[in-house]
């Protein structure tokens, strides 16, 4: 198929899905090259409210938390890594309908295979193992003192399955700030 073809049948295919739902990105990269998206699965010694803010999800009309990139000392987080996919993904489903259908970018669970910090004396960074599902590490800090830090993390993406996919693994990093 030459280039031309290639380009009328991805077209018509955008055209057809977006009769079907919308174009539209779900993706949303916290980290400072937007490549990874995190989730704060678990909190110590603070609240959930001292490590994490509420943003407006427009599709959803909801609140969405999303971490904040200023934690206290003595802060514990675990945080889950997703990458983005693009592709079909349904969003805003519940017991009642399955949602609505969109094409774009969207979260993908992913593993954290290495977590290092450039200051660990405030915050520490390592990779936690999940006992729950052991294919999908997740990343532990601990915040130790005031001062800043910068997270350098490396994941994998996971199948439907939960298994490591064949794609590239992505790193990027995100700074800290430890209060």
């Amino acid at each position: 198929m030459n280039a031309r073809a290639r380009a009328c049948a991805a077209i018509l295919a955008v055209s057809l899905l977006n009769g079907c739902g919308r174009v539209a990105d779900d993706f949303r990269g916290d980290t400072e090259a937007g490549r990874i998206q995190l989730d704060v699965e678990a909190v110590e010694n603070v609240e959930i409210e001292a490590v994490t803010e509420e943003r407006l999800h427009p599709r959803l009309r909801a609140y969405e938390r999303v971490p904040t990139t200023r934690v206290p000392v003595g802060a514990v987080l675990t945080i889950g890594t997703s990458v983005a996919d693009f592709g079909t993904y349904r969003l805003g489903g519940g017991w009642i309908t399955r949602g609505r259908l969109y094409v774009g970018r969207h979260a993908v669970l992913a593993t954290a295979i290495a977590a290092t910090s450039n200051n660990p004396e405030v915050l520490l960074a390592q990779v936690d193992a999940n006992l729950a599902h052991r294919e999908r590490n997740r990343v532990r800090l601990h915040a130790q003192k005031p001062g800043t830090a910068q997270i350098s993390l490396t994941v994998q993406a996971l199948d439907t399955a939960g298994r490591p996919t064949a794609d590239d693994r992505v790193t990027d990093s995100v700074t800290i700030t430890v209060e």
